[in-house]
């Protein structure tokens, strides 16, 4: 397993992050305070001070206790989509921004929960000078719109999916395998790919069981899609972490699908299959550290699968409560990652 620190250069060459803001929620806000925490205990990084954002009175959420400070959001910053999910809207942007400068923030985490348009954020939050941990807002925009990702794929020479004769865009997913690259780029445009995930079984879009590598794909189908996802990278000029998706035919083909920008700090596979932690590489990258050496090689073989509160009546919507009882399993070869502590009430 290979060693984060292997790559971290001296401290001098990069930029200090002196206050973190975790727009996320649950689980993934959790793994990224820990480790965060973790780091800097082990002398990895220098002190960092952590704030959370969320739409909950303080103290209600464990994402939110295990913070340095916290910040609730007033409901006239909020909406509820239709889902049912809480998020910031996209008009109060400038606020979160001022906000966070008035806290003293430095660098900015944008998760899954509560930020829809990531884009937006980022755009004004680099204008206010705030670093955003990720992607710039204009490679944001470059993999966002579907025209310019195929016109980029293509001219990369990475495949993607014909498109229908009434002009519709063919990079919508279908039959066959789901297959993920995750990638992490530098300043200087050196692009790792660190891992190869099949995300195949899922629900509504959001992968349920991921497993490393892709079962019955053959080596050689691999590499090359590996080789694809470092090319558009490079070509769309990436920077910072990110996942490149594609979907491999049962005849062995494969065509992109798209590039997800967001941190999936929720995903510890990486990390145990080449010890890239996948927080602290994203913050090193935002602060301007370089990738040395040759990219690690994944050493062994990992599964993950992710629990949901849904109401199965209701067409699998959030199921909010109180947790009454949390039993996880504990054994050799099990990690396990909780956003919720039992008497936590899901919102």
């Amino acid at each position: 397993m290979k060693d984060v620190q292997t790559w971290i250069p001296a401290s001098g060459r990069v930029r200090e992050i002196r206050r973190l803001a975790v727009l996320d929620g649950g689980e993934s806000a959790v793994r990224v305070l820990l480790a965060v925490a973790d780091a800097v205990r082990n002398d990895v990084i220098p002190p960092v001070g952590t704030l959370v954002l969320h739409p909950e009175p303080a103290g209600r959420a464990w994402y939110g206790r295990e913070a340095d400070d916290t910040l609730a959001l007033g409901e006239d910053l909020l909406a509820v989509d239709p889902g049912g999910r809480v998020r910031v809207r996209q008009t109060a942007h400038d606020h979160v921004v001022e906000l966070l400068a008035g806290r003293g923030v430095d660098t900015v985490w944008i998760g899954r929960d509560l930020i829809d348009d990531v884009q937006d954020l980022t755009a004004r939050c680099e204008k206010a000078g705030l670093t955003v941990v990720g992607p710039s807002s204009s490679t944001i925009h470059l993999v966002e719109d579907p025209p310019t990702l195929r016109r980029l794929a293509t001219e990369a020479g990475v495949p993607v999916r014909p498109q229908a004769p009434d002009g519709v865009s063919g990079n919508h997913p279908g039959p066959g395998r789901h297959v993920e690259v995750e990638v992490v780029a530098d300043d200087a445009g050196t692009v790792w790919p660190l891992a190869t995930y099949d995300v195949t079984v899922r629900r509504k879009g959001r992968p349920v069981v991921t497993t490393s590598g892709c079962p019955g794909a053959p080596a050689e189908v691999l590499a090359a899609i590996r080789d694809a996802a470092v090319r558009l990278t490079t070509a769309v000029g990436y920077r910072g972490a990110g996942t490149v998706r594609f979907l491999v035919t049962a005849a062995g083909e494969f065509f992109l699908t798209g590039v997800d920008t967001r941190p999936r700090a929720d995903r510890a596979l990486t990390e145990e299959i080449t010890g890239i932690d996948p927080v602290i590489s994203r913050l090193l990258l935002a602060a301007g550290a370089p990738l040395v050496g040759p990219a690690p090689e994944p050493d062994g073989h990992v599964v993950e699968v992710q629990l949901f509160a849904r109401d199965a009546g209701k067409d699998f919507t959030d199921a909010p409560g109180r947790v009454a009882l949390l039993s996880l399993p504990s054994d050799s070869g099990v990690r396990v990652r909780a956003g919720i502590r039992e008497g936590d009430v899901v919102p």
